[in-house]
């Protein structure tokens, strides 16, 4: 899944980090959540909470009615090293809960260990 491997970047500043954008972040999220609980159910274990455990390292969510998640990240960090950053992306963060990138790549490892058992994928 290129989107969850996008969050991960983003949030890891490695990769392709620099850019993706605010908006697009938000987008890819909204793709996962949808894709996330429409096929959760096709899983034996509860790839849900796994996939859930993630984002929730990632974002803020239930923020308002109509208010998107808030991204869990210094913006200031991310416009010193972005081209062209917009301040009005600043609104999309809540840098105070900033996340542990340890326990973030916990909990994407965890979501990865689970597709790849429930897919039977085994090392060569």
């Amino acid at each position: 899944m290129p989107a969850l491997n996008d969050l991960y970047c983003f949030y890891l500043y490695v990769g392709n980090w620099k850019e993706l954008t605010p908006p697009e972040i938000i987008k890819h999220k909204r793709m996962l959540d949808k894709n996330f609980h429409i096929y959760a159910h096709l899983f034996e274990q509860d790839i849900l909470s796994a996939y859930n455990s993630f984002i929730h390292h990632c974002f803020s969510t239930y923020t308002g009615m109509g208010q998107d998640a808030k991204l869990k990240s210094d913006p200031a960090k991310r416009a010193k090293h972005m081209p062209g950053w917009k301040t009005e992306w600043n609104e999309w963060f809540i840098p105070e809960q900033a996340t542990s990138l340890d326990e973030l790549r916990k909990s994407y490892d965890g979501l990865l260990a689970l597709f790849k058992s429930e897919l039977a994928l085994q090392p060569k």
